[in-house]
């Protein structure tokens, strides 16, 4: 899909679900690291496929979030620190960085 409009400015601290909300946005590569996460639950597959994404979101507060399922899998041009992020109430990862291949970060 060929998505890449700047939707930095929008409001998301009420969104509780991300779910597949980037998934084949292939060309989708803008600065959102700015929004507040801090309700969302679930990110599942949110990136996934989003193969030209390649931004800071390690500012992201990902305190509530329990599900990152394929949260990046197929972002292949993914490559942010993410060591910052609390995920003490994820319950799955399950493939999260699967075919991520640029993703190189401890």
């Amino acid at each position: 899909a060929s998505f890449n409009e700047d939707i930095s400015a929008w409001d998301t601290s009420g969104v509780t679900s991300m779910y597949f909300m980037f998934c084949d946005a292939s060309a989708f590569n803008q600065n959102i690291g700015g929004w507040a996460v801090h309700s969302v639950m679930n990110m599942l597959a949110m990136f996934q496929r989003a193969s030209a994404f390649n931004q800071d979101i390690s500012g992201w507060a990902v305190d509530s979030v329990t599900d990152m399922q394929q949260m990046f899998s197929g972002a292949s041009a993914f490559d942010q620190d993410l060591s910052d992020w609390s995920i003490d109430s994820v319950t799955s990862m399950h493939k999260i960085f699967n075919e991520a291949s640029a993703f190189d970060q401890d």
